[in-house]
């Protein structure tokens, strides 16, 4: 019995460790150029989070998939390109030089676009408590 109650406390804490706050970023909206939609989705044992950004390159229309494995340390592990939107996707990890240096270029835009996501939730909240936040930019 007592195995029994310490391989579910166990259990417990490793759920309760893989929570994370992934959650303040989720989002179903426009940031800048872009229409953002960061969400979680459900797993057996934790969850994947994913920024899927709709967007306009020098006139060109692209999906970018962001995806943050289970790890809950917002890095991206993978990213996949639609260009243009509706093309075969490409995908990339850090498993070989060009994935690398893909990967490092969008982990910098992954964090804007987190960023970005605070910073607009942070003045919806602010500016519903009456206090004058200024304007909210976010290119």
């Amino acid at each position: 019995m007592k195995i029994k109650t310490t391989i579910c406390a166990l259990a417990m804490s490793l759920a309760l460790g893989c929570a994370g706050n992934r959650g303040d970023y989720e989002f179903n909206g426009q940031l800048g150029q872009s229409h953002i939609n960061a969400y979680e989705e459900p797993g057996i044992f934790s969850d994947d989070f994913y920024v899927d950004e709709n967007t306009s390159f020098e006139g060109k229309s692209a999906l970018i998939h962001y995806k943050d494995n289970s790890s809950d340390d917002l890095k991206v592990d993978e990213v996949c390109i639609e260009q243009p939107a509706g093309a075969e996707e490409t995908c990339y990890t850090r498993e070989s030089d060009l994935g690398k240096k893909v990967m490092g270029k969008m982990q910098s835009r992954f964090d804007g676009i987190l960023s970005c996501i605070l910073n607009k939730k942070t003045y919806q909240v602010t500016s519903v408590l009456g206090e004058d936040m200024g304007e909210f930019k976010c290119d």
